[in-house]
Parts: structure tokens; C-alpha cells; sequence
């Protein structure tokens, strides 16, 4: 999970928004509490 999350950073970093929404629900969908996947995805839809 944390080299995927890692990944999704990235995505996030570069402006890839989708690609990161895309990674950080895919990470939730494995693993539900995964508090860095909700918080990334908070950021995001901040954005």
C-alpha cells in the first residue's frame, strides 16, 4: 500500500488528479482505513 500511495503522491504532485482519485480509491477499496488514502483524497477534493 505504501509504495501505490506513493505513487498516487506523485500523481498528485504533477496535477494528475484523476489518476491520484483513481489510486486512492483503489487503495480504499483493499484497505478501508486507510487514513493517508482518505486524507489524500480530502486534498484532493479540497482542491
Amino acid at each position: 500500500v505504501n509504495k501505490v500511495l506513493q505513487e498516487a503522491k506523485a500523481f498528485y504532485k504533477t496535477g494528475q488528479i484523476d489518476e491520484t482519485e483513481r489510486i486512492c480509491q483503489e487503495i480504499l477499496h483493499s484497505d478501508p482505513d486507510s487514513v493517508d488514502s482518505l486524507h489524500l483524497l480530502g486534498v484532493v477534493a479540497y482542491r
